[in-house]
């Protein structure tokens, strides 16, 4: 799961945004045999601006979840 990102420019969204994020992978990992990454992994891909395709490699994972807000 990536980062949500935020489509408006009301900065009161970000915290919303990081809030979804975190919720969806803490629910992620509650399934078996399934593995997700952490979010301060995801946080800082976040802050390097990478696409999702990039991003997916750069965790070694074999798909990727991207929402928007």
């Amino acid at each position: 799961m990536l980062a949500v990102r935020k489509c408006g420019g009301d900065p009161s969204t970000e915290y919303l945004s990081d809030g979804i994020t975190e919720s969806i992978i803490n629910s992620l990992s509650q399934l078996p045999k399934f593995s997700v990454r952490s979010f301060s992994s995801v946080q800082h891909l976040k802050k390097r601006g990478r696409r999702p395709e990039e991003a997916g490699r750069d965790l070694k994972v074999r798909a990727v979840l991207t929402a928007a807000l």
